[in-house]
């Protein structure tokens, strides 16, 4: 091992100051805007944790038998999860980041009123109501994972200067992820042995107020990100409308590189009329690259099929995990009771 020299501590503290100093501006920025983007992510946290994540313990113990309580479970996961691509798409085609975070934010908390009246009235309901604010549930989860997310690292974009998306990715993280952590902290500490009920209008009221301060977040000036003017998946769509009707085109195009779906490649064969210029505006001829692009896209979807056996273990572990945590002696030492949700946290 070489010994350090006294004279260069001076200067190895200077260039670790510099480092230092390099990662801070590169990832910490100051946003007066981004506070009350936190304080929706944090209560988006704690209602995930303290009332949906767990929702299969509340209707058993109150209302269902626990097949037809798992099946309600899984069936909303799988929801959210389609919902998610909708409001995704949603999101960036037509409305923004903003507008679909609004809109899905409304939902949730129409849903979790819903819930509280289903919880309030269980004698005598029908379960059409649960259905229903499970369903507005499953939009507003829908509305967290990508626009919110998105919004909230479209606040560090500079006006005029280059954009560095990794940049802007790990300044979203540095703020989601603290938010996040201290709502799934809270759901274990902050009503953890709360009733169905009592939970559900607590997390109604906390998801409103949420909403509130995020909307007065606009008088400090929101960056607003605009819809795309084409999206993904229209312009997938749109290929294989025009391979579909060129397939009786021979297949003359040398950029296509990508050996699988080859009856692709015919989207970006030129037709003898009209001129090709014509034929990209009305989406009847498109570049090699956005062709490899749809190629790539739909190779990827036998290895989405594996998924399936994970969503099995997953489903398993929504339900019959916190069914088994109920049936275990929730006495810990001077804990008289365990909450249930320490188990997801």
């Amino acid at each position: 091992m070489v010994p350090i020299r006294l004279e260069r501590i001076p200067a190895i503290l200077l260039e670790l100051k510099a480092v230092a100093t390099r990662w801070f501006k590169y990832y910490i920025v100051w946003n007066k805007a981004v506070p009350f983007i936190s304080g929706l992510v944090f209560v988006h946290a704690w209602v995930e944790y303290a009332l949906i994540a767990v929702l299969i313990t509340h209707l058993t113990d109150e209302w269902l038998h626990l097949p037809r309580a798992a099946s309600i479970v899984n069936v909303q996961d799988g929801v959210t999860a389609v919902l998610a691509l909708v409001v995704a798409y949603v999101s960036d085609a037509y409305l923004g980041p903003f507008l679909a975070v609004v809109c899905s934010t409304v939902a949730y908390i129409t849903g979790l009123i819903l819930l509280f009246f289903a919880a309030w009235r269980l004698k005598s309901i029908e379960l059409q109501l649960l259905y229903v604010a499970l369903i507005l549930v499953a939009l507003g989860r829908a509305g967290r994972d990508i626009p919110l997310k998105d919004f909230l690292a479209y606040q560090f974009r500079e006006e005029g200067s280059y954009v560095d998306e990794e940049q802007l990715e790990s300044r979203r993280k540095i703020w989601w992820r603290p938010a996040y952590i201290l709502g799934i902290c809270a759901s274990v500490y902050v009503f953890a042995n709360a009733t169905w009920i009592e939970l559900s209008k607590i997390a109604a009221i906390a998801m409103a107020v949420a909403f509130v301060l995020f909307l007065g977040g606009i008088a400090f000036k929101y960056k607003y990100k605009p819809p795309a003017k084409e999206s993904k998946l229209n312009n997938m769509l749109r290929i294989l409308h025009a391979a579909i009707r060129k397939r009786h085109l021979s297949n003359s195009t040398p950029g296509n590189v990508i050996p699988i779906l080859r009856w692709l490649d015919k989207a970006s064969v030129e037709e003898p009329s009209p001129s090709p210029a014509e034929q990209m505006r009305i989406g009847r001829l498109w570049s090699t690259e956005d062709v490899q692009e749809v190629k790539i896209l739909l190779s990827m979807v036998p290895l989405w099929t594996t998924f399936l056996a994970y969503g099995l273990l997953q489903a398993t572990g929504n339900t019959f995990f916190y069914e088994q945590v109920g049936y275990m002696d929730s006495h810990l030492g001077r804990i008289s009771k365990v909450p249930i949700v320490i188990f997801d946290s």
